[in-house]
């Protein structure tokens, strides 16, 4: 882990009834204290946060299952780390919405236009987490400002031989060392939409 500049893949696995929801968000290293923090370290570290937000934004019909990181530049991609430590159930009561709706963010770089944003769709909401006309409530979309906090904000994970400091990107595969950095976020007041997460979606298994 410790090398300025490697980027790394963070995967977040949530399951609601038969259908088990990934994000994904890309992490770069912008410096280091000592030696740095081990993947290992940071995926910990990351892990413990991410659960505290994604089960509080969760239906109580939902599971929080784990993260994944991996390493995936400079050199080859190597195995991915999982933890499960904070696994649990979701904290908002009331039944499941239909599995396809998720809470939404939507990130933001320096740069204008379509190719230079990003969007984290937050699995499986309660039913309580809308309004008499159907939107997401306010006390929800502060619950997903925290996950997008836990996503998305610089981060320095404190290691046992030093720190290192992450940010999360919008990974460019044909030019991954020219990946923009994500400089903000915003909730909006509406739901998104996954329709490989729905009742007619192929029913997915858990890595865990």
């Amino acid at each position: 882990m410790a090398i300025t500049g490697a980027q790394l893949l963070l995967r977040v696995f949530c399951r609601g009834n038969d259908q088990v929801s990934v994000n994904r968000v890309y992490l770069e290293c912008t410096g280091n204290t000592g030696t740095g923090a081990t993947d290992f370290e940071c995926a910990t570290a990351i892990e413990a946060k991410i659960a505290t937000a994604y089960k509080a934004a969760l239906s109580a019909s939902a599971d929080y299952l784990g993260i994944m990181l991996q390493h995936i530049r400079p050199g080859f991609r190597e195995l991915s780390i999982p933890v499960t430590t904070g696994a649990g159930v979701g904290g908002v009561t009331g039944n499941l919405m239909p599995t396809q709706v998720c809470g939404m963010i939507s990130a933001r770089t320096l740069f204008a236009g379509r190719a230079s944003r990003g969007r984290v769709y937050v699995p499986f909401p309660s039913v309580s987490a809308a309004d008499p006309d159907g939107l997401p409530t306010s006390a929800y979309r502060t619950l997903v400002t925290a996950v997008g906090s836990a996503l998305l904000d610089e981060d320095t994970i404190v290691g046992s031989a030093g720190n290192s400091t992450l940010i999360s990107i919008l990974f460019k595969k044909a030019d991954p060392v020219n990946s923009l950095a994500f400089t903000a976020f915003t909730v909006p007041a509406k739901w998104g939409t996954q329709h490989k997460r729905g009742s007619y979606g192929q029913a997915n298994t858990s890595p865990f």
